[in-house]
């Protein structure tokens, strides 16, 4: 295997990628999502090309893949939300294949959404991370993501913590 990452948007003929890179996220980190990865598994083929149709647009949302000798290995999903008077870039989704580790991979997808988000106006940018991921809340941490005090407990699967991150954007 080559050492050679590409990072882009996606798009719609990518579908079997993104489903590809979900599912193997729900397999290899399953306390990291919400969702299950029999719940993913369930959905329809034609739930992933829409899914990829939409963040292909890159209105509403803007899904960023990375990929290594054409093989998915990794994913983002920036949202596009208004929070009262303010704009911010809900970032959900995140993931990197084990192999793919520690390459910049993570660092790429989220500079990535970060440019769309200040490209639409956006004054941050933000996500969710269970408390016990602590490569991601490193990584997060070295990207310049503040920690909040907004926490929630995830009773889905494992019952965990997780805390709201946070990053300013600037012009």
């Amino acid at each position: 295997m080559g050492d050679a990452i590409e990072v882009r948007p996606i798009e719609p003929s990518d579908w079997p990628h993104l489903k590809e890179i979900r599912l193997r996220a729900l397999l290899e980190a399953p306390d990291a999502f919400i969702t299950t990865y029999d719940q993913a598994a369930a959905d329809l083929d034609e739930m992933w090309i829409d899914r990829a149709a939409v963040g292909a647009l890159g209105e509403g949302q803007l899904t960023i893949l990375a990929f290594r000798d054409g093989e998915p290995v990794g994913m983002a999903v920036g949202l596009w939300r208004e929070r009262e008077s303010s704009h911010v870039v809900p970032v959900v989704a995140v993931f990197v294949a084990e192999t793919a580790r520690r390459r910049g991979v993570g660092r790429s997808m989220m500079k990535a959404i970060e440019r769309w988000g200040s490209d639409r106006g956006a004054i941050a940018i933000s996500l969710w991370v269970v408390d016990d991921n602590h490569g991601a809340r490193a990584l997060y941490e070295a990207l310049g993501f503040r920690e909040t005090s907004d926490r929630k407990r995830i009773t889905v699967g494992r019952p965990r913590w997780e805390t709201r991150y946070e990053k300013a954007l600037t012009a």
